[in-house]
């Protein structure tokens, strides 16, 4: 498939520039593996995350959260799955979709969805769900809003993807308290 010829192509480049750096610095965990394995001094700087003074109580309103910048293809890939996939489950299960972030002012969403838009603070979000979902199939770097979600004590429902670079005891510590 073109997608699979553009990817490849696009990795070729990055490994050569990657060689050819004096330094390699990755937002991932996963890419600095990636990297090293192939015998490139890659460093890992991992990103950071707002750690809030004190978690806003989970409302047990039945709801799950998707935030994010949805200018950020990886972002809407990730909000186009969920809608396609997740969200009629979700009301079939009961549970309403709430969707925040820059750009989400802008998005078509079923009527279903709860569109919080752009919000002021990270609090304005988590203080609104019970569950963060995070169901990312794309992009690089460390998957902030898991790291995230969890300081805000949100349990967090996401892709496998979702979960790269976090040691297996995090997925498994989650589903624990689910």
């Amino acid at each position: 498939p073109p997608h699979l010829m553009q990817a490849r192509s696009f990795e070729r480049v990055e490994m050569g520039l990657a060689r050819h750096a004096s330094i390699v610095s990755c937002a991932g965990h996963g890419d600095a593996s990636a990297l090293l394995s192939a015998g490139v001094r890659a460093h890992w700087m991992p990103t950071p995350v707002e750690v809030p003074d004190s978690t806003p109580p989970r409302p047990i309103a039945k709801r799950i959260g998707l935030i994010g910048s949805f200018g950020y293809p990886p972002n809407l890939d990730a909000l186009r799955f969920a809608i396609s996939e997740w969200h009629p489950r979700f009301t079939e299960w009961g549970w309403k979709l709430v969707v925040a972030g820059r750009g989400a002012q802008h998005l078509e969403l079923p009527e279903t969805v709860i569109n919080l838009g752009e919000v002021d603070s990270l609090a304005a979000f988590y203080s609104q769900i019970d569950i963060a979902f995070t169901p990312v199939r794309r992009g690089g770097g460390m998957k902030v809003k898991v790291a995230e979600a969890l300081c805000w004590g949100r349990p967090v429902l996401g892709t496998e993807f979702s979960f790269e670079g976090f040691p297996r005891l995090v997925g498994t510590a989650i589903l624990e308290h689910l």
